[in-house]
């Protein structure tokens, strides 16, 4: 006899269902772990940029006696800028020893541009439009604390509005103070001082505080409204890049970077705790 063939059997719809939704749950875990994972590559090259900024920095510094940066000093514009007396913008201090602009660059923000740059604040004329490049780190000048309230403290950054540079040598712990932050100053354009200069209210702004008031207003009451919003970046998960007076790179927490009135930025690390 011979037998007739086999009848093909195909799937149910309850087994497709199954199938479908095995894979969706497989996607829900893995998904993430992909994100992370990406986040923290990008976060490695972040170090990577702000380590050749540490580098660049301390060589500027045994060039000049052991004097940090004058930031914003005035001085005319370079190839082409309008810009009269404008004061010099961080990264074309350091440029010279790095000699390369994607560094300023953190791949986790997104490249943008103001197109209302022109020659005329763009201290670097070879950056104007539409030339324009992104750049979302800044260098530390006289920040808002506690101690200084209603001023700025004299007691943090390299040097403030072209007034006289930090030596290196009166930093009571070099390898404990911030000089560069990793944050999205708003106003990104390389070459430019605008954004360059991490200054005043502009602690707000340092990736992993959490949005709103956080504890501070009450004590820098000059800033509370800029810290009732978001901050401008979140940063690498939770945490921010930061590049010390000795040159090495570190991701700080807002709470690190926040404690004792912001202890990290002082010039002279004060021997009493201050609250909150």
């Amino acid at each position: 006899m011979i037998r007739s063939s086999s009848v093909k059997r195909a799937f149910t719809l309850i087994e497709l269902l199954v199938v479908i939704a095995i894979i969706a749950i497989l996607a829900a875990i893995l998904f993430p772990v992909f994100a992370q994972a990406r986040e923290r590559a990008r976060a490695i090259s972040c170090v990577s940029n702000l380590k050749q900024i540490g580098l660049g920095l301390m060589m500027y510094v045994q060039d000049y006696d052991e004097l940090l940066p004058c930031l914003f000093n005035g001085d005319p514009g370079i190839n082409g800028s309008q810009m009269g007396g404008g004061p010099i913008p961080f990264e074309s201090l350091i440029q010279p020893y790095i000699k390369n602009v994607d560094v300023w660059h953190c791949p986790s923000i997104a490249k943008t541009a103001d197109p209302g740059y022109d020659f005329t604040n763009t201290w670097d004329g070879n950056y104007a439009p539409p030339k324009q490049r992104t750049r979302t780190y800044s260098s530390v000048g006289r920040i808002n604390t506690v101690a200084s309230l209603p001023n700025n403290d004299p007691n943090t950054g390299m040097s403030d509005w072209g007034a006289s540079p930090v030596a290196l040598a009166a930093m009571s712990a070099p390898s404990e103070t911030i000089e560069v932050v990793d944050v999205n100053s708003g106003d990104v354009n390389y070459g430019s001082p605008w954004g360059s200069l991490f200054t005043g209210c502009d602690t707000w702004k340092l990736p992993g505080r959490l949005e709103g008031f956080n504890g501070v207003s009450t004590v820098l009451s000059s800033c509370s409204g800029n810290y009732a919003t978001p901050p401008q970046t979140q940063g690498h998960l939770g945490l921010g890049n930061y590049v010390f007076a000795d040159g090495h790179v570190k991701a700080t927490s807002w709470g690190a970077v926040r404690k004792n009135d912001f202890y990290l930025f002082k010039i002279a690390k004060p021997s009493t705790v201050v609250t909150p």
